[in-house]
């Protein structure tokens, strides 16, 4: 991987530690994960563990119709996953945030 490449992936991570940090999820960076196979996710928060991605590209079936939450895929026999808009993901969170903050009030 050139520098190039790191200091892309580098930026995207900082960018989605910054977006989770705005809703209150206390997301950390993961340093070192690289060097243990790229296995342990790029961020940790309060509601998990994420991995940051950026591609130049997409496939196209994974442009959102403005009305469509997410997408639900998966590779033949694999397991399922979804694709949603950022801001969908990070309403959620806020969402459920907001919702624990009731429950122990």
């Amino acid at each position: 991987m050139s520098r190039h490449q790191r200091d892309k992936g580098r930026r995207g991570e900082l960018e989605v530690l910054a977006r989770l940090n705005a809703i209150g999820a206390d997301g950390t960076l993961c340093y070192g994960q690289e060097e243990l196979g790229g296995s342990n996710g790029d961020v940790l928060t309060t509601h998990g563990l994420f991995e940051v991605k950026r591609r130049a590209s997409f496939p196209s079936w994974l442009n959102l119709a403005e009305n469509v939450r997410g997408v639900y895929c998966r590779r033949d026999r694999g397991e399922w996953l979804v694709v949603m808009r950022a801001v969908d993901v990070e309403t959620l969170m806020a969402e459920n945030r907001a919702a624990k903050r009731e429950e122990m009030a």
